[in-house]
């Protein structure tokens, strides 16, 4: 019996570098349009978008909220409209055209971006967004995907620091329980 807080320790310590690692890898996440962007909707027209997922090297981001960004043509004010996961790795959401059209689109996961000092903001870590044949669509002005590989760092709430401090919390508790069972 006394092995069971060693395994409970060490389970433990797997899903929590598992879970730090699933959050730090959402670069490279891109979201696949089933059909291309309803560039010449008219406005006020009601028009459903459904895009899948890919992440390399994972299964995907299961029961993950993400929102469709829409910005019109005329450059006016963006939409943002929560999405829907009607099976695993699908997405859809249904946006009413606004005035001028449809521009672009982001498609990202909705957090927050914390400064030092400086309190948070709401922010959306955006993905890279295709058309159906994987050709990447265009980016909103002075807007790039979150997980595109160039381009500024944005500092988001799923800051890579935070799998080194999830993995030294464990270590240190791996550490004292190694340490107790010596003594005992």
């Amino acid at each position: 019996m006394r092995r069971s807080p060693v395994l409970a320790l060490v389970l433990g310590l797997g899903l929590l570098i598992g879970t730090a690692s699933s959050v730090a890898a959402k670069g490279g996440i891109i979201a696949r349009l089933d059909v291309p962007l309803p560039r010449y909707a008219q406005p006020g027209t009601v028009v459903t978008i459904g895009w899948t997922l890919i992440v390399p090297g994972s299964s995907g981001l299961i029961g993950t909220g993400t929102i469709l960004r829409v910005y019109p043509s005329n450059g006016g004010a963006t939409v943002d409209v929560p999405a829907n996961e009607d099976r695993t790795g699908h997405y859809v959401a249904t946006v009413t055209v606004p005035a001028g059209g449809i521009a672009t689109i982001g498609i990202g996961i909705p957090g927050e971006s914390c400064y030092a000092g400086g309190g948070c903001v709401p922010a959306v870590g955006f993905f890279t967004v295709t058309d159906p044949a994987g050709v990447p669509i265009a980016s909103p002005p002075g807007e790039l995907p979150s997980t595109a590989t160039s381009g500024a760092p944005t500092k988001t709430t799923d800051d890579p620091s935070l799998v080194g401090l999830l993995v030294l919390v464990g270590s240190i508790l791996l550490a004292q329980v190694i340490r107790s069972r010596r003594l005992a």
